[in-house]
């Protein structure tokens, strides 16, 4: 099915192959959507643990100035040499550090301007970020109201503080050992955690759009190379005779030649019919008469050129479309006719001979209209019948508006046979 060394495909198959184009770069955006969502998540799920994990450190280390025998002074530059000198590198996300005694006055704080003040003073004020829940926090200085410390929250990125806290009870072990309570309050840099979470997220999302992408590049590639073909083949070809369907031939009949016309180059639409088909079936059985289908189909294939076109059109009809002049055009039909007549089926023992009736019509006579032609090579065939059955009949009607090339034939199609 080419034409001057050019591959003519069907509208199904481009559009099978649009479809699959478009199929894939949906399943690409969305698998690329979802991986940037689970990425988000899990980075921001880490960003979260980090935070928990920093906290955690911070109050061991606060516990453990707490209970070293130092007085209040000393401690408190503890604290403050504690926030300007990181343990570690994450540690530069702590904005704020703030420890309240069990009465909830400031103790120690990493602003010093902080100290003394009281826990409700400060909520009231705003003064601890916008992190702080003042009716969570609340519930330290108020263990009688039967309200608690609520369970820390998961921190979201668009928040613009983040804060945690946690109570801490270390033993005094002065002369009469007792318990006391403590609550320490960290507030960290979100633009800090922010940062993190994109980080990771551009990381990870990039490196699984890349994996994703070239999944799907070779998944498009193995389907347009191994799965897609099969498929035309099923959807464009007959399935008894393995030429091309009638929607397949009409199709790219159309294109070839609308081809021709832009190049000027002459075309010849033959539709041709095996003779006394109906009389096969009747005395043989139509399972005789799909093999005659098949024999004449292959002879017919056999006589003609790599870059001419072949289909069935239904039944015991065949189609052909020949880039040529009408005078080489004439010695091709002769043949494929001759060769039809000189083949043979063999039948249970029986050698069944068939002929066909050709009916041809030249673009050099009418145009390159498909329709024309189509209707001037089917008046053409009835009169092949007419005349004998078995022959080549040309259609003559220069004129593609002529009745005699576009009006059906008068003889119903049944009882050419």
């Amino acid at each position: 099915m080419t034409l001057a060394g050019n591959p003519i495909q069907s509208n199904l198959a481009e559009e099978v192959n649009r479809r699959l184009v478009r199929i894939m770069a949906l399943v690409g955006l969305l698998g690329s959507a979802l991986i940037a969502a689970s990425t988000g998540t899990l980075a921001l799920i880490a960003a979260n643990r980090n935070i928990v994990r920093q906290s955690d450190q911070i109050s061991a280390a606060i516990s453990t100035f707490l209970q070293a025998e130092q007085n209040g002074g000393k401690q408190q530059r503890m604290v403050q040499l504690y926030r300007s000198q990181p343990l570690s590198s994450d540690a530069d996300m702590l904005d704020q550090l703030v420890v309240f005694d069990g009465r909830g006055r400031v103790l120690l704080s990493s602003r010093p301007s902080l100290l003394g003040q009281s826990l409700n003073d400060l909520l009231d004020k705003g003064a601890l970020g916008a992190g702080a829940d003042p009716a969570t926090l609340r519930c330290f200085t108020q263990p009688s109201s039967g309200c608690r410390l609520a369970d820390r929250s998961f921190h979201l990125p668009w928040q613009s503080t983040q804060t945690e806290w946690r109570v801490l009870k270390p033993l005094s072990f002065d002369a009469s050992p007792r318990e006391q309570r403590y609550l320490v309050l960290m507030t960290f840099n979100s633009e800090a955690t922010n940062l993190l979470v994109f980080q990771q997220v551009v990381l990870l999302a990039s490196l699984s759009i890349l994996i994703l992408g070239s999944l799907l590049t070779v998944l498009t590639l193995t389907l347009k190379q191994s799965l897609l073909p099969g498929l035309h083949r099923v959807a464009e070809t007959d399935g008894l005779t393995g030429l091309a369907n009638r929607r397949t031939f009409m199709e790219i009949s159309e294109k070839m030649l609308n081809r021709g016309l832009d190049e000027g180059l002459p075309f010849v639409l033959t539709v041709i019919d095996i003779d006394f088909f109906k009389r096969i079936n009747d005395t043989h059985g139509h399972v005789c008469g799909d093999a005659v289908l098949r024999g004449v189909a292959q002879q017919i294939r056999s006589s003609l050129r790599g870059r001419d076109l072949v289909g069935r059109l239904g039944g015991e009809e065949f189609g052909l479309l020949l880039p040529s002049t009408s005078a080489m055009a004439d010695s091709i039909l002769e043949r494929v006719r001759r060769q039809v007549e000189a083949s043979s089926i063999d039948w249970e023992g029986e050698s069944v001979r068939v002929t066909i009736s050709l009916g041809a019509a030249s673009s050099e006579r009418l145009d390159h209209q498909l329709d024309h032609l189509y209707a001037a090579a089917d008046t053409a065939l009835y009169g092949a019948k007419e005349e004998g059955r078995n022959r080549v009949r040309w259609a003559t009607v220069p004129n593609p508006d002529s009745s005699a090339a576009t009006s059906p034939p008068k003889t119903p199609r049944a009882e050419r046979r």
